[in-house]
């Protein structure tokens, strides 16, 4: 089960393992709680998809569900002046989960692949021989309380990390004991992406005579640190270069986003081309790719630009050390603007860096989709 297949990097993790499994030994159905996502098109013909319903038939029940979401809609409201606001999944079973019917069909193995909603749900609402929970965010940065989540995947038989960095964060929180813990590397198709990069752009097509930015995220300034980006053009811009920087995706700060981008006089620098099925083209033509996250799970857009052989900066959120060497396949830097201004500043400048940090970073080696797949069909089929 996951919330949808919009546009993330669990998202893209999912469908790139489907294709992956062996569907001579599994029945695979896939649960989303919302429709219409861009990577629905990706699975695989042989997984049944189907839709998350509360499941209220009678008029009784119905009425106790409307009066739940009610609660939810003023807890929400009231939420913004908590001293320590609860976040919005947490809210929702809060006050929805006794009107939420259990689901009617029985596995022999149920898997949350998302923190939040789908957790509480596979594991209260499921019934299943085996439940294993996923988890693809650093949550010790999310307004999840630790106490609360600790509740539910105590009760998993196993919860899984998707880099080792997070593992080893989600230990020495208490989170889940070491028993039940275990490490699934986040899963790309490298050679669909690759084919992907040299198709058509879908949106705003980059100027070839500017230097050419990109960053890749969900419009969110809280975790994926846009702002961080703006000023850095700001800072770009005063030292005279020509650019433009391509914000790939949408999101909630979208708004604010634009506000401060104009505010900065940095908005003809920054181009917001929207959600695009395929982001690939945009870092096929980076001339420098910016991770300019706080926090990630795993970072699988930071992948995808070293699978595209790009020079990338990125900053310095623990896992991002599961993935690139500073100095060696990429620069990580510290989460300023100022940080990120100059790592940019520095790929510019130094085309001979530039072009060693992307060599070594494409030139590498990938077999972790099939090791981790493997790994997955393993625990499916103990």
């Amino acid at each position: 089960m996951i919330d949808s297949l919009t546009c993330g990097g669990a998202e893209k993790s999912l469908v790139s393992l489907l294709p992956l499994l062996n569907y001579d030994k599994v029945d695979v159905t896939l649960m989303l709680v919302g429709r219409g996502g861009v990577f629905e098109s990706y699975v695989p013909r042989q997984v049944r998809v189907i839709t998350y319903t509360p499941g209220a038939e009678t008029l009784l029940q119905k009425a106790w569900l409307r009066l739940c979401r009610m609660a939810f809609s003023i807890l929400l409201r009231v939420n913004k002046y908590r001293h320590q606001p609860l976040n919005s999944p947490t809210m929702e079973w809060m006050t929805c989960s006794t009107a939420i019917r259990p689901h009617k069909e029985h596995y022999d193995v149920a898997i949350a692949y998302q923190q939040g909603f789908p957790c509480w749900y596979v594991l209260e609402k499921v019934s299943a021989d085996k439940k294993y929970a996923w988890i693809n965010v650093d949550i010790t940065k999310t307004k999840f309380r630790l106490g609360y989540v600790k509740r539910f995947y105590d009760r998993y038989d196993g919860v899984i990390a998707v880099s080792n960095a997070l593992y080893e964060i989600i230990l020495k929180i208490g989170l889940v004991d070491k028993k039940r813990l275990h490490c699934v590397y986040d899963i790309l198709n490298q050679d669909l992406i690759r084919r992907q990069g040299s198709e058509p752009f879908g949106g705003e097509v980059p100027d070839k005579h500017v230097v050419t930015i990109v960053t890749v995220a969900r419009l969110m300034l809280q975790n994926k640190g846009q702002d961080l980006c703006i000023e850095a053009s700001k800072i770009l811009q005063n030292k005279g270069y020509r650019f433009q920087w391509f914000f790939v995706g949408d999101g909630p700060s979208r708004q604010e986003i634009e506000r401060l981008a104009k505010e900065r006089g940095v908005d003809k620098e920054i181009r917001l081309v929207g959600m695009q099925p395929n982001p690939y083209p945009y870092i096929q033509a980076a001339d420098v790719y910016v991770q300019s996250s706080r926090y990630e799970g795993f970072g699988l857009t930071v992948t995808e630009a070293k699978i595209l052989g790009r020079a990338i900066v990125c900053t310095n959120f623990p896992t991002a050390f599961n993935q690139l060497e500073n100095e060696k396949n990429g620069l990580i830097v510290e989460m300023t603007a100022q940080q990120i201004a100059d790592g940019v500043e520095r790929l510019i400048k130094d085309k001979a860096l530039a072009q060693r940090l992307a060599q070594a970073a494409g030139s590498e080696v990938n077999t972790t989709s099939v090791t981790e797949a493997k790994k997955v069909m393993e625990m499916i089929l103990a």
